[in-house]
């Protein structure tokens, strides 16, 4: 939800390719509507509000270093980024392990 009030907010309606025939503009929802119009009341930037709940999900660890200021919120989310592509890609190597042993035992 707050991803589609940052995208509404810049003004990046469009969801697909532009020239695309079959892309479309996607309209606030009543309760995006209601978000929407209270980050602009209470003087809340969508596209900020939005990279700090982004941020809220980077692990424990990089967000300590964050509030005190040690690192960017960029390079955070790119240390976060790092670490899950990580295990994504060892899951991935014990999967192709495991079924090499299964291959192999056939």
């Amino acid at each position: 939800m707050l991803s589609h009030c940052r995208r509404h907010y810049e003004g990046k309606l469009y969801y697909g390719r532009r020239d695309h025939p079959d892309n479309r503009v996607r309209e606030l929802t009543q309760a995006e509507r209601i978000i929407y119009d209270y980050m602009l009341r209470s003087d809340l930037n969508p596209s900020t509000a939005y990279r700090w709940f982004i941020a809220t999900r980077v692990p424990l660890d990089i967000k300590e270093k964050l509030e005190r200021g040690l690192i960017s919120q960029k390079k955070a989310m790119e240390i976060s980024a790092n670490r899950r592509k990580v295990k994504h890609s060892n899951l991935g190597l014990l999967m192709m392990e495991e079924l090499r042993t299964l291959i192999g035992g056939l």
